[in-house]
């Protein structure tokens, strides 16, 4: 469904061969109108993963992903790791495309990310994007519950 306002959604996602590890996905989903970007960033403070968005039949929606990047680390703090993606999203939309694959592809491996396309229409390559970002944020849980043993 089509982000028109704000929405916090949830996901649960399994990890693991079993199964048994379970990453609970909090996720802040607004529009990118100019309207909702003083809410968006009253949520920032505590980032703790983002999904750049932008429509494959708007190359406009594609180049706003550098602004909202640049917002994403202006809140961020300096030196810490967020795990993003970016997703070019309407891919049930093929033939109206103006923004190839490649070049969402090379503006998420320029900035540390990783590259997905998918049609949220149809459900189409949804999951796989979940399942990385569980993966990220567990790594990093992990990494971080290690620390905090090491100085007890």
């Amino acid at each position: 469904m089509m982000s028109t306002g704000v929405d916090l959604l949830q996901k649960f996602v399994q990890l693991g061969e079993d199964n048994k590890d379970v990453v609970d996905l909090f996720m802040f989903d607004s529009a990118g109108k100019e309207v909702f970007h003083q809410l968006n960033e009253a949520s920032w403070d505590k980032v703790g993963m983002f999904v750049l968005v932008y429509d494959i039949t708007n190359k406009t929606s594609f180049k706003n992903c550098q602004q909202w990047l640049k917002k994403i680390k202006q809140f961020s703090e300096p030196g810490k790791s967020i795990p993003g993606v970016v997703i070019g999203n309407k891919g049930d939309l093929k033939d109206r495309r103006e923004v190839e694959a490649n070049e969402g592809n090379a503006f998420a491996v320029k900035h540390g990310l990783v590259f997905f396309e998918c049609s949220a229409k149809q459900y189409e390559g949804i999951d796989v994007v979940f399942k990385h970002l569980a993966n990220e944020v567990h790594q990093l849980y992990q990494q971080s519950s290690e620390n905090v043993q090491q100085i007890e």
